[in-house]
């Protein structure tokens, strides 16, 4: 009886361990099945808790908060709930060999990794990682070309529709104002 109690109670413990760990990304899973342990990957490792902005936006709108002082306890919540929840982590990865770099970020409660394999799959294994993901690759599109920006009618429902109904066009052709030289960039 004692040897199934304690048998029990080591698989509740071993199955309530796993159900903490985080996981690693379908897709990521998918990449990493064709690769040696050693091969280098770089992941985006988001961090189990996360700062409840929610309820702060909340409490911050019932009091009547000015946007200075909502900017201001959001900003350091954020930073908070990454400072110590990331120290941990940050101290594992700064002394494991199968780590080449990472670098924290705040505002999602992340750490983007560059190690093997093998030690992202570890890293998916901590109770304080929900997710490992791919981190994406941001690159630069080729610019449209001028004669396709400018006159001619524009296909219903395209983006051109919008910038015409905004009489922007005129901007370009009236006052030689079309943006071009100027590099824009947005991360959503």
């Amino acid at each position: 009886m004692r040897k199934a109690l304690a048998f029990a109670a080591v698989l509740l413990c071993c199955v309530a361990q796993q159900a903490q760990a985080g996981q690693l990304a379908p897709a990521l899973e998918d990449r990493m099945r064709g690769m040696d342990g050693s091969d280098e990957i770089k992941v985006l490792v988001v961090l189990r808790e996360q700062a409840d902005i929610a309820t702060l936006d909340a409490t911050l709108r019932a009091t009547r908060a000015p946007m200075s002082q909502r900017h201001r306890e959001v900003i350091d919540r954020l930073r908070d709930v990454a400072d110590r929840t990331q120290a941990p982590l940050l101290q594992a990865l700064s002394t494991d060999p199968g780590v080449r770099g990472f670098a924290p970020y705040w505002i999602m409660n992340a750490v983007t990794v560059v190690g093997t394999v093998d030690t992202i799959r570890e890293l998916a294994g901590r109770a304080d990682v929900e997710l490992v993901e791919s981190d994406l690759r941001v690159e630069l599109i080729e610019p449209v070309p001028a004669e396709n920006r400018k006159n001619g009618a524009a296909p219903r429902g395209s983006i051109v529709e919008g910038v015409l109904a905004i009489q922007a066009d005129r901007v370009w052709n009236e006052l030689g104002v079309d943006g071009t030289g100027a590099l824009v960039g947005n991360m959503d």
